[in-house]
């Protein structure tokens, strides 16, 4: 079920961490600028515990995401489709995806984005490990924490 906030996993989580999660519609120039300014303030003011953004190239994403970095201490990352673009947040970074069997019917595109994911993340999550399943390298460490 996708939902835009799922409380069970959100609030179980402390302030030092957020949810890093993937939004086409935020692409749009106009939506764009006005919903990254306003997840600026929101991080600064309230650490909120998700925030949204794309991979279409922004400043004011650039600028949500070094704003992240400095505020959270762990950031967990529900999309593979930033890809490169998490090689700017400077904190703990978690992969956790569930696409379910997805992950073996992966188009080139978005096997490279799985890649890049993995090279800029510190851990996955146990059902990160579970999803991407052969793709994953056996030794890549684990997110234990809760």
């Amino acid at each position: 079920m996708n939902c835009i906030y799922d409380e069970s996993t959100s609030m179980k989580r402390h302030k030092t961490t957020c949810e890093l999660r993937y939004s086409r519609i935020i692409s749009l120039p106009i939506i764009g600028t006005v919903v990254y300014s306003m997840e600026c303030w929101l991080v600064v003011a309230l650490q909120v515990p998700v925030v949204w953004a794309s991979a279409k190239y922004s400043s004011q994403r650039d600028m949500l995401f070094t704003v992240m970095s400095r505020t959270y201490k762990t950031i967990y990352c529900q999309s593979s489709r930033f890809g490169r673009l998490l090689h700017s947040i400077k904190t703990t970074l978690v992969l956790d995806v569930a696409d379910g069997d997805e992950a073996n019917h992966l188009r080139i595109n978005s096997l490279y984005d799985v890649m890049w994911s993995l090279v800029f993340v510190d851990f996955v999550s146990e059902r990160t490990k579970r999803t991407l399943g052969r793709l994953l390298p056996e030794d890549y460490p684990l997110w234990t924490h809760e």
